[in-house]
């Protein structure tokens, strides 16, 4: 019986680096698979915004004249009314929504840490 020949120390070379140019193959390909799923998370993302921002202006037509401000203002206050909540905390129990477990916020630097602390508080 004849003894199966051993590979000389080129060709475990030579796979060796093959083996390194799939991964890195598989490693771009995946970069490339992740970059457009976040391409349509945007865009996902971007529609959602513009057909809630339409609805926003058809039922509050003076939204488009508000500032970005005064029409978060208006939301905030909308949504912290009883009714609102009530229907946020239905719509939670029927499991067809998640609760926020955080919450980021952008607050204007041109306030102290007071008035941040404050102003998140008041949300």
């Amino acid at each position: 019986m004849t003894k199966p020949r051993e590979k000389t120390r080129e060709e475990v070379t030579i796979k060796i680096e093959d083996g390194k140019k799939k991964i890195r193959q598989l490693e771009n390909r995946e970069k490339v698979l992740r970059q457009k799923l976040s391409q349509e998370e945007r865009r996902t993302r971007s529609h959602r915004l513009i057909v809630r921002g339409a609805a926003f202006e058809s039922i509050v037509p003076e939204a488009k004249t508000m500032t970005d401000e005064e029409a978060t203002a208006l939301l905030r206050l909308a949504l912290t009314s009883e009714p609102a909540r009530e229907f946020l905390r239905k719509r939670a129990e029927a499991g067809n929504a998640q609760l926020a477990r955080e919450i980021d916020a952008a607050l204007p630097i041109e306030l102290s840490r007071e008035e941040q602390i404050r102003l998140v508080r008041e949300y």
